[in-house]
């Protein structure tokens, strides 16, 4: 699915940037049929980052198998879809780790966890790149989990500041920071990435009186995606 707009455009402004993710939700309503949107529709990135928002306070040792889906963006049994900000459907040993519990799996667990509530406290300045960075490299130096994987779950702990990046967004998103999917892939290039978001136009703003734009804002960097995701895993499930 191409985006809405040029790449170049809905980043001059806060504005523009919320105008052009209100445009995209109408297209993929029509697109989808209703079942997936950017804000609306029977899934959408709010109702995913919603439902994942408690979890990053919640012990990761006793998952339940539908927190474990909102995690990775699979589909639970009630054919809730969590696959925005990218399915980790074929990520076979992450999802086994969130999967599965046992011992060697919780460990895991624990370990990943402590690396995002490091990032979870961390003041919107110039130290959280740096954070994120860590975070990035700790979860991606685990056997089994990509910079997919890894930045799927800063975005949801941080969606004001954190974008979710992988094969299905990364050229896009190298197309509009002007650094090359490669470098963006990885820890060090995940750092330079955030710090470009934090010196844009429309990040920086102060939150807006509307709520339900405020909401928006609220969770700005993540929905990016919904700009530059090219939708193979709507495709395929609807």
């Amino acid at each position: 699915m191409c985006p809405p707009t040029t790449p170049d455009f809905p980043l001059d402004s806060w504005d523009s940037y919320f105008s052009a993710l209100v445009r995209a939700d109408e297209e993929w309503i029509v697109k989808y049929d209703g079942k997936f949107g950017v804000f609306t529709g029977k899934n959408s990135y709010l109702k995913t980052i919603r439902a994942a928002r408690p979890l990053f306070t919640a012990d990761w040792r006793f998952l339940s198998t539908g927190d474990a889906r909102v995690l990775l963006g699979l589909i639970d049994d009630d054919g809730a879809d969590y696959g925005h900000l990218g399915s980790m459907q074929g990520a076979g040993l992450a999802k086994n780790v969130f999967l599965d519990s046992r011992p060697g799996n919780l460990t895991s667990r624990v370990a990943i966890q402590e690396a995002i509530r490091e990032l979870l406290v961390v003041p919107l300045k110039d130290s959280l790149p740096l954070m994120a960075r860590r975070s990035h490299e700790i979860i991606t130096n685990r056997d089994g989990f990509s910079g997919g994987v890894a930045t799927r779950l800063l975005a949801l702990a941080r969606p004001e500041v954190l974008v979710s990046v992988n094969n299905e967004s990364v050229r896009r998103l190298a197309h509009w920071s002007g650094m090359s999917a490669a470098v963006i892939k990885t820890s060090q290039g995940y750092e330079k990435f955030v710090r470009w978001v934090m010196q844009g136009k429309w990040w920086n703003v102060p939150a807006p009186n509307d709520t339900f734009e405020r909401e928006i804002w609220s969770c700005r960097a993540a929905l990016i995606d919904g700009l530059v995701y090219e939708g193979q895993h709507f495709k395929d499930h609807l």
